[in-house]
């Protein structure tokens, strides 16, 4: 794994890893073509589904429920991102944790021409 892209996803891994109980069972959201951030709660003893629209495309990863749900540099690529919010928030058991993590757009003016 690339070291500094790991340093660079600690900012969601950490503070979520440190109050999740042994053995959780995560769902990585937006997975990508080479998932990572899982591969770092499986390192630490997690179980983990993966979903991503074009590199892990199962739906049936919805079926689950889950202790947590990450979601790293992926809503800002959503056309309808309430929709998939409501989708993971009915997978997050009682008490789950949802860890997003996006890029803060400075001002308006930027978001007009942001990703």
């Amino acid at each position: 794994m690339d070291h500094g892209y790991c340093t660079f996803l600690g900012r969601l891994y950490e503070p979520m890893q440190a109050r999740l109980a042994a053995h959780s069972l995560g769902l990585d959201f937006g997975s990508g073509p080479g998932p990572t951030l899982s591969l770092l709660f499986e390192e630490a003893g997690h179980n983990m589904t993966l979903f991503d629209i074009y590199y892990a495309n199962d739906r049936s990863a919805f079926d689950l429920s889950y202790d947590f749900i990450t979601a790293s540099e992926v809503f800002e690529h959503l056309a309808k991102p309430a929709e998939e919010l409501n989708r993971l928030w009915d997978c997050l058991k009682s008490g789950g944790l949802l860890g997003i993590m996006t890029k803060r757009v400075p001002s308006k003016d930027a978001f007009e021409s942001w990703h």
